[in-house]
């Protein structure tokens, strides 16, 4: 899947897709000293890096990128490329045990009753309703959460916890 794309001048063209890494160019240097006095950029050319790293430390496959006439395409690719794929060894990452899902967390906050704004609040989302599309109703769908109050479930006092 290719996420990025961007125009490049002819004399960078070799430059940005072979030599990525080891040269280190502002694209648009107004736009990065902007960046940069509003404290969003901590350094120039550090998200090349930055993003060899995350994907490395994630057990991610390095990014490829490709020139074709002036554009540098780069492919990313996540966890669902790598379950697809047809590597028969599978791609362990000593973070992927330790790290809780979604899920998890929420089931091991609700152990007490809990109201989906304090859920919502707690996870961080500020949608309500995308988050009880993505992890409430499956969970409540699985029966791992339940509502105190099943035969009213839109009522003000409504709470969820965790199914023991």
């Amino acid at each position: 899947m290719t996420i990025l794309q961007w125009r490049v001048r002819e004399h960078y063209r070799e430059r940005c897709a072979s030599n990525m890494r080891e040269i280190h160019f502002s694209r648009n240097l107004k736009m990065a000293q902007l960046l940069h006095e509003y404290e969003y950029v901590r350094e120039f050319g550090e998200g090349v890096d930055r993003m060899y790293r995350e994907m490395e430390e994630a057990g991610l496959p390095e990014p490829e990128y490709k020139t074709v006439a002036f554009m540098v395409h780069a492919t990313i690719k996540n966890k669902k490329y790598l379950v697809g794929s047809e590597s028969t060894t599978p791609q362990v990452n000593p973070q992927d045990k330790t790290q809780a899902t979604p899920q998890d967390k929420i089931l091991e906050f609700c152990k007490i009753p809990r109201s989906k704004n304090e859920i919502v609040a707690y996870m961080g989302y500020k949608d309500p309703r995308y988050f009880t599309k993505e992890y409430m109703k499956p969970l409540l769908k699985n029966g791992e959460l339940v509502m105190t109050i099943p035969d009213k479930p839109n009522s003000k006092n409504q709470k969820y916890v965790t199914k023991k």
